[in-house]
């Protein structure tokens, strides 16, 4: 049954019929464990006054409870679109306090006015949370919800895909609408468990559909496109335990390819629903790609094609009587639609507007070539960057032959562009970094290009994360690496200790904390590694150290093994 969030379901008794909720491990969260924190959440307020609130947490319960109590005492609660320390520092100093991570204990037990709210009715025409755009078309805007908003887009969900005993296993952030609506407030208005962090991992995932089923229960999956794009053939398959198909399957954040879609419904044995829309508009529209691949509205929800472009009436809008245009071409049939791709992006370089989406389709037709993303590296410099994704196999390795490819694409360019408006700066990846919507992230496309700005750095061309214990990250050595100075005259390499530096790097940022550093093991440089060679470092989490290894197409140059005193039992099975 779905009760409204101005109806705070979060405050009514718990039915008998949902204690078997409890027998659950602690990778989820239940209406009774949140219960049991929200004292702690109320405590923390009444002791830090304010209105507007940071809430930022990974944890879904500590998130929740937060959230839930703050909506209590009639406080906005502003969401980071991101955990970048600078994205922070911006938001909080539009706030009054930052809300932990992980909420303390109550100081006192004793209090039953912070244990147990006043009751007070919830405003529908308030302001419950302010969100952020993810800023890939632009810089991150500020989005405001109100409560009938989120109530509204709620109650729609809730008729047409109830989550009737159901448990909700998510891949995506809540600190986006998508997240919050379907991985967060919905389970919480249908009094239903939800996981407690995200699955990001297919191995994770597995555990969670194997713990449902144990309790004969349907699991809802809220994915995205990175998620279900990169997801092996064999987490479903005849060397694990058979599995219970899901419920339903949901993606947002970007167009699922019809491939991944057709893929995913064989793989999970399951109906996948996309819901496309934005912060703005929440969502506007929804579609099963086995079935058809135009959009239908959602209920609620009308459209028309104004110059090409989407308009839609939403009752998810924050003012449902007036229109909102979104960036998307589209070609209507009947009462449905087509993507046609975003309207043009538009970038001012040496004061000539440039197309950058131009700038790409002029490039799609190139072979092998699989995505493009042109971006304008202003201030500090005053022409283009263009990030190109190619098939594995036909990514060139050696610096000659990236130049090759460079200059024929440029050339290829020079037919229709004038010379300002041909990228300087160009990246050949194996994919374009998506954020955990599913989008072009932003900050990870900037990393691309920082080694202009930092001669110390490697040039970073993405990374991935196999498993939990495993982190992978192509780089390239790049002519002006500050380390190359005077090792050596005439025959230019790396610095052993740098590439064992790098290792350090990668194992930190993505295992962190791993405590001092306290020395090295098993090191073999096998062969030098030079300017403009393209590599791959590999750092891998065993239970008393970091083995690391860097290769290129040339074979092996550097492995070891890195140790730090916060490893022991770090490691996830």
């Amino acid at each position: 049954m779905y009760y409204s969030l101005c109806s705070q379901p979060w405050l009514m008794p718990d039915d008998a019929s949902w204690h078997w909720q409890e027998s659950l491990s602690e990778h989820w969260v239940t209406p009774a464990r949140l219960s049991a924190l929200l004292p702690d959440a109320r405590d923390w307020l009444s002791r830090h006054p304010g209105q507007r609130y940071l809430l930022h947490s990974d944890s879904a319960l500590h998130f929740s409870a937060a959230l839930l109590a703050c909506w209590e005492q009639g406080k906005i609660v502003v969401l980071s679109p991101d955990e970048h320390p600078a994205t922070l520092a911006a938001l909080q100093s539009s706030t009054d306090q930052t809300i932990p991570t992980r909420l303390p204990a109550r100081e006192s037990h004793e209090s039953a006015l912070v244990s147990q709210p006043q009751a007070r009715t919830m405003d529908a025409s308030a302001i419950a949370v302010e969100l952020h755009t993810s800023g890939t078309s632009g810089q991150p805007l500020k989005v405001v919800k109100h409560f009938s908003q989120l109530d509204n887009e709620l109650g729609v969900h809730a008729a047409l895909w109830p989550l009737t005993n159901a448990c909700v296993i998510s891949q995506v952030s809540h600190l986006h609408i998508y997240g919050l609506l379907t991985a967060i407030l919905r389970p919480i208005c249908e009094k239903v468990p939800f996981s407690n962090s995200q699955t990001r991992f297919p191995e994770v995932l597995l555990q969670h559909l194997i713990e449902v089923q144990q309790h004969a229960m349907p699991a809802t999956i809220i994915s995205s496109p990175a998620q279900l794009s990169r997801m092996p053939d064999e987490v479903l398959g005849t060397d694990v335990p058979p599995v219970t198909s899901p419920q339903r399957l949901f993606s947002s954040g970007a167009p699922l390819s019809q491939q991944d879609a057709i893929r995913s419904e064989s793989l999970f044995g399951c109906e996948v629903i996309e819901i496309y829309g934005s912060t703005e508009t929440g969502g506007i529209a929804t579609r099963r790609q086995s079935q058809a691949a135009a959009w239908d509205p959602l209920p609620g929800v009308t459209i028309s094609n104004v110059d090409d472009c989407l308009c839609v009436h939403s009752q998810f809008l924050e003012n449902p009587s007036q229109p909102w245009m979104q960036a998307d071409r589209i070609q209507l049939q009947g009462q449905t639609f087509t993507l046609l791709g975003r309207q043009d992006r538009i970038a001012k370089i040496a004061g000539k507007r440039v197309s950058l989406g131009r700038v790409e389709r002029l490039l799609e037709d190139f072979d092998k070539v699989t995505q493009l993303r042109c971006i304008d590296l202003n201030p500090q410099h005053d022409r283009l960057g263009m990030v190109v994704a190619m098939s594995p196999d036909a990514l060139p390795q050696t610096h000659a032959e990236r130049q090759a490819l460079q200059q024929q694409m440029q050339a290829h360019l020079a037919r229709e562009l004038d010379p300002i408006s041909i990228p300087r700066y160009w990246r050949l990846v194996d994919s374009i970094p998506l954020n955990s919507q599913g989008k072009p992230d932003r900050i990870a496309i900037s990393r691309l290009f920082a080694d202009l700005y930092d001669r110390s750095l490697p040039r970073w061309l993405g990374q991935s994360r196999p498993d939990a214990n495993t982190a992978i990250c192509q780089l390239e050595v790049p002519f002006r690496l500050a380390s190359l100075e005077g090792h050596f005259e005439g025959l230019p390499l790396v610095p052993g200790m740098v590439m064992v530096q790098w290792g350090c790097d990668l194992a930190a940022e993505a295992f962190a904390p791993l405590g001092d550093f306290r020395g090295l093991s098993r090191l073999k440089f096998q062969q030098i590694l030079q300017p403009g060679q393209r590599l791959t470092l590999r750092v891998e989490r065993k239970p008393h150290c970091i083995a690391f290894s860097v290769t290129s197409a040339l074979g092996r140059h550097c492995m070891g093994q890195l140790d730090f005193s916060g490893l022991a039992e770090k490691t996830i099975p």
